[in-house]
């Protein structure tokens, strides 16, 4: 009996305090601290407060999950549980301090970022909200949209099976050949990640003699370093491609006279040839003698060898463009891969100095919806991976980094 009363006020105190707002003995969530003059409310906390806010932000413009963890990583963001180990919290839990797309992803659901707190009734999974309890980092709006976005997608995430592999029928073992195959890594019945796994390690038994690295060594890597490597790859040689686009059109810029330049050479080379043929015909009807005639044809040898390298030089100025404007014609359209392009700024880190026009932030729309079949399929002919962890990738397209860099003479 003394139980049950004991629960009854327990029950009691917990709904009061629901009436209020206030937040009970619930976890302060990344962003905000707790009230010094008021254990049951938060304050938002200026040292991490703009990281949820650039979440939020960056989830907004149509960055995936990965994207953003990878963002947060470069800028040196703590996580969670980094930021609380830093304050003295966790001492004895190990964590490398980094994001990921799980941990973004439960930031991005979390609807105390609105102001709000939320009480969950008691396990029957049932919440109850109560608004305007706290500063806001996020409107309502913007997260509904967004919890709405990233509970479809998880959605869709869980009903994909082997269409998940997207690189299927393009990446190989880059010490056997064979074709890595895509796997699941379950904890009991729970799929905790993917990873692509070399078939040759279960070929062959250790100290084979000719057994390949891979059937030695046990090679597997997860899906996400893959697709990033990939991805990256592909970004690099877009950005090339443009880079290389734009300096032509810079070359070009600088000899506004090129046309008439090569129209007056174009001209001296028929003038040329036609004094070549009447140079033959006095030779042949013995106007000329034999020694005039090959002094002079030498003479007019070197003049047309010379003309025509010019020319040759023009037109190499132009090689390349037509494969380039095919695969724009193939990428850059607003129904490539399904979905309309949204709005993303460009990122800073690349490899390849970035052009800010409209081209350079299509590509980046792009490639922020992470890699897709459609995108594999229109760049990518094959990808190794090697036991010493180096990838190998070759394009479908001309290499326009190795393009780029030879006509900048590096």
């Amino acid at each position: 009996m003394y139980a049950r009363d004991v629960q009854r006020k327990t029950m009691a105190i917990f709904r009061a305090k629901e009436k209020k707002g206030e937040r009970g003995f619930m976890a302060v969530p990344y962003g905000y601290v707790v009230d010094p003059d008021c254990n049951y409310h938060l304050l938002v906390n200026p040292e991490v407060a703009d990281y949820v806010r650039l979440i939020f932000t960056m989830k907004a413009e149509g960055i995936g999950l990965v994207a953003i963890a990878d963002r947060l990583n470069e800028i040196g963001a703590p996580t969670p549980r980094g930021y609380k180990k830093s304050q003295g919290k966790y001492k004895n839990l190990e964590s490398n301090n980094k994001w990921n797309y799980l941990n973004v992803r439960f930031l991005l659901k979390n609807r105390t970022y609105t102001g709000a707190t939320v009480y969950n009734t008691f396990g029957k999974g049932e919440y109850k909200v109560i608004p305007n309890t706290h500063e806001a980092l996020v409107d309502e709006a913007t997260f509904e949209a967004i919890s709405l976005d990233v509970e479809e997608r998880g959605e869709r995430k869980k009903k994909k099976t082997s269409s998940s592999n997207v690189l299927q029928g393009v990446f190989y073992c880059g010490d056997c050949g064979r074709a890595m195959f895509y796997d699941k890594v379950r904890c009991g019945t729970v799929i905790r990640n993917y990873r692509y796994h070399c078939g040759g390690y279960s070929l062959y038994r250790k100290g084979d003699e000719g057994a390949p690295p891979c059937g030695v060594t046990r090679k597997s890597i997860s899906d996400h370093t893959v697709y990033k490597f990939v991805l990256d790859q592909i970004r690099t040689q877009l950005r090339a491609g443009l880079e290389l686009e734009k300096l032509k059109q810079l070359m070009r810029e600088d000899s506004k006279e090129k046309k008439k330049q090569t129209a007056t050479i174009t001209k001296r080379e028929a003038e040329i040839k036609q004094k070549l043929r009447k140079l033959y015909e006095d030779y042949a009807d013995k106007i000329i003698t034999e020694d005039e005639y090959i002094e002079i044809r030498e003479t007019y040898s070197e003049q047309l060898k010379a003309v025509q390298e010019e020319l040759n030089s023009d037109k190499n100025l132009d090689s390349g463009t037509d494969s380039w404007a095919e695969l724009k014609k193939k990428l850059f359209t607003d129904d490539f891969g399904g979905e309309s392009v949204g709005t993303i700024q460009l990122s800073e880190h690349s490899s390849v100095e970035i052009i800010a026009d409209d081209e350079a932030d299509v590509v980046e729309r792009l490639l922020c919806r992470g890699l897709t079949r459609e995108l594999v399929e229109t760049m990518v002919e094959r990808l190794e991976y090697s036991v010493d962890g180096s990838f190998s990738i070759k394009f479908k397209c001309e290499d326009y980094v190795e393009k780029l860099l030879t006509m900048k003479g590096a």
